[in-house]
């Protein structure tokens, strides 16, 4: 079977070819659009998530220093909050993860084209079923515990992660990764110390206040939600300039 011709008569592109060439250009086009996608929901997710925690996080420690103001102790004040932010990253960012997922399957469904959502759904239901079941696995135990308590946000931040890997897209794997690393080291007081070290070592003792220094990490968490939120943000206008 024959086909057309690569130019015309005139020298201009036949009519396969120049079939073919709009075909290629409206791939790159719905690629790009899929990419930014792909960045711009779990970086909404992700700012959203975070924000929330770092609020719930200030609103516990000015509970615990109203309580310990009063002589009060801080076991029979909010132990209902402190319990829901020690298990906040398991469950709440397997949530994310299949609400990344609903939104995805839903455009797809409305508009026939994007990234799919079951990959993010299934990786959302199995954080949820690893964090229920894990503590009557005896193997899995003691991985959960130090996760839990050291790096909470690797619920999450590793199935978005391998997610995308998967999808290829960088933009994300590296937004991922940073969130992972500011979080961690946020959760263990790095900012703190790094601040803590930094007044002392210029003699501002005196001048800084304490509250601030011990605030240094709740301070950064909330920036960087913040952007990842405009990052999110961005992205999403991007992807609406982006010709459809």
């Amino acid at each position: 079977m024959s086909e057309g011709p690569l130019q015309d008569a005139s020298g201009g592109l036949g009519e396969d070819a120049a079939r073919e060439l709009l075909s290629g250009t409206e791939r790159v086009r719905r690629q790009a659009r899929a990419h930014r996608r792909i960045v711009a929901a779990p970086l909404y997710v992700l700012g959203a998530l975070l924000l929330a925690y770092a609020l719930l996080k200030l609103i516990d420690r000015v509970h615990l220093e109203n309580s310990l103001s009063d002589g009060i102790t801080y076991a029979t004040g909010q132990p209902a909050l402190q319990t829901f932010l020690e298990s906040y990253w398991a469950t709440m960012g397997a949530l994310g993860l299949v609400g990344i997922g609903i939104w995805f399957a839903v455009r797809r469904q409305r508009t026939g084209a994007g990234p799919g959502g079951l990959a993010w759904i299934v990786g959302g239901v199995a954080i949820l079923l690893l964090v229920w079941l894990g503590g009557y696995v005896l193997p899995l135990t003691p991985l959960f515990l130090v996760a839990g308590f050291l790096a909470p946000t690797l619920f999450i931040a590793v199935p978005l992660l391998v997610i995308a890997v998967q999808r290829r897209s960088t933009r994300l794997a590296a937004w991922v990764v940073a969130f992972g690393v500011v979080t961690v080291l946020g959760g263990l007081g790095f900012f703190t110390n790094r601040l803590g070290d930094l007044v002392r070592l210029t003699g501002l003792e005196s001048r800084v206040s304490l509250d601030v220094i011990v605030s240094a990490d709740l301070a950064v968490l909330l920036l960087f939600a913040l952007i990842l939120l405009g990052a999110a943000e961005h992205a999403r206008r991007a992807t609406a300039q982006l010709p459809s």
